[in-house]
């Protein structure tokens, strides 16, 4: 029985569709986290407590804010994939280097650049918004600025994604050595002993032993994907015979990857020592994001859902959503207030009504006084009101993405053409420069 009625068998040369859509799903959970972030530091945290609602809105902050973890595992997938797909010896590692540079600086400058046009349009002087968007560089030095476009010895924090790229770049020069020791060491030995590297790393607070043994997870995966999906096609087909096992194999697989990314936070209150609940969060994690990334890329019914037509098109802009989402939320947040002013000047209380629900032409939104119902105190953000800080949020995430396509477009896929030139330059004509994309 095949693995899956419309989809090819996966195979180690094969591009994986879904594994696009598993990484722009966790682009935009990046993005919602920020955005949640925002309103979480400025909403009261009667929102966020014991209810649904708060238990939810936790769970998903700490998911959002390891998703990152997914993406250097993946990043580890697809670029041995690429190494080692053709004829041994087939792979040019110079020219490979030269584009895999290319596919990740240059959209970085233009960000770089898109970051001090929106600094320059939306002053960053303002605070009182929270301790995230309060964080960022109120001043952009020039210096600091050349020194994040080289992703080497540091960021300064005024684009913060930049950070996980300088990890990007060292493990896309290290590749090379990656392949040489993992292809000697057996993965049952060597996932072990990396996720206990990983693990060590955040005891330590060592971020070199903890970012990169979670690439090497990923060249360990896709230097064993043919015996994976071997074991997956066999499972499935054993699991196909019976009515509605699929499904619910398939619900189990999802939850698992699900309760071991929150493992770690469900300990919080128990009163393990902290080393040891880094430990257990740790691992969970990098069990979940590698869970995750083989159910995408091997089982059937989760590679359908990925490879859906709105999770190929987030897959499509996520390193520019990944790129874009902060400088527009950032800006969106700091515009928000004077832009709810002049909407009340004008006769409109969109966000903060008043108590009889009459426009509020008599006066400002920010003078109402249940605007501040449900803020933070001292929150800048207090004349929206709680939902209107919510509504802001949403209209950002939704800006984000309309930014991030038209990035893409302008600055992305020319880069990513270019880059494929360097790398296949008699092949990258006929292939309209279209080469794998998931991992970034």
């Amino acid at each position: 029985m095949p693995l899956s009625p419309t989809l090819p068998p996966p195979v180690a040369s094969a591009r994986l569709p879904a594994l696009d859509g598993l990484r722009g799903l966790a682009a935009l959970a990046v993005a919602l986290g920020h955005g949640l972030l925002v309103v979480r530091e400025n909403v009261v945290a009667d929102w966020f407590g014991p209810s649904v609602l708060g238990v939810s809105t936790n769970g998903f902050s700490i998911a959002a804010s390891h998703a990152v973890w997914l993406f250097f595992v993946l990043s580890g997938v697809v670029l041995t994939k690429l190494a080692t797909r053709g004829p041994p010896g087939g792979f040019d590692y110079g020219r490979y280097t030269l584009s895999r540079l290319a596919r990740l600086y240059l959209p970085v400058w233009a960000a770089l650049a898109f970051v001090v046009v929106t600094a320059l349009l939306v002053r960053r002087t303002s605070s009182g918004f929270g301790a995230w968007a309060d964080g960022h560089p109120t001043h952009l030095d020039p210096w600091a600025l050349l020194n994040d476009a080289t992703l080497l010895t540091g960021t300064s924090g005024a684009l913060s994604p930049l950070w996980t790229l300088q990890w990007e770049v060292l493990f896309s020069l290290l590749l090379v050595l990656y392949l040489a020791v993992l292809r000697r060491i057996p993965a049952l030995v060597s996932l072990p002993l990396l996720i206990a590297a990983s693990a060590l790393g955040g005891v330590l607070g060592n971020p070199t032993l903890l970012y990169l043994p979670m690439f090497g997870l990923g060249v360990v995966l896709a230097l064993n994907w043919v015996a994976l999906a071997r074991f997956s096609g066999a499972l499935e087909a054993a699991v196909r015979r019976r009515p509605g096992a699929l499904t619910v194999a398939t619900v189990l697989a999802l939850s698992l990857a699900g309760e071991l990314a929150l493992v770690g936070w469900q300990l919080s209150a128990s009163g393990v020592p902290p080393p040891v609940r880094s430990v257990v969060e740790t691992t969970g994690h990098l069990l979940a994001a590698m869970l995750l990334i083989a159910l995408a890329g091997l089982w059937a019914p989760v590679r359908h859902a990925f490879s859906s037509r709105p999770l190929q098109w987030l897959g499509l802009v996520s390193f520019s959503l990944y790129l874009m989402h902060e400088p527009v939320l950032l800006a969106v947040v700091r515009v928000s207030v004077p832009l709810s002013d002049a909407v009340c000047a004008a006769g409109f209380c969109l966000l903060s009504p008043t108590a009889s629900g009459a426009a509020c032409s008599a006066g400002p939104c920010l003078s109402t006084p249940m605007a501040a119902d449900g803020i933070v105190a001292g929150s800048a953000l207090a004349g929206l009101g709680s939902l209107g800080v919510v509504v802001m949020a949403i209209a950002a995430i939704a800006l984000s993405l309309v930014t991030a396509a038209a990035f893409h477009r302008v600055v992305e896929r020319p880069a990513h053409r270019f880059a494929q030139r360097l790398r296949m330059p008699q092949t990258a004509a006929a292939i309209g420069g279209r080469g794998p994309r998931a991992g970034g």
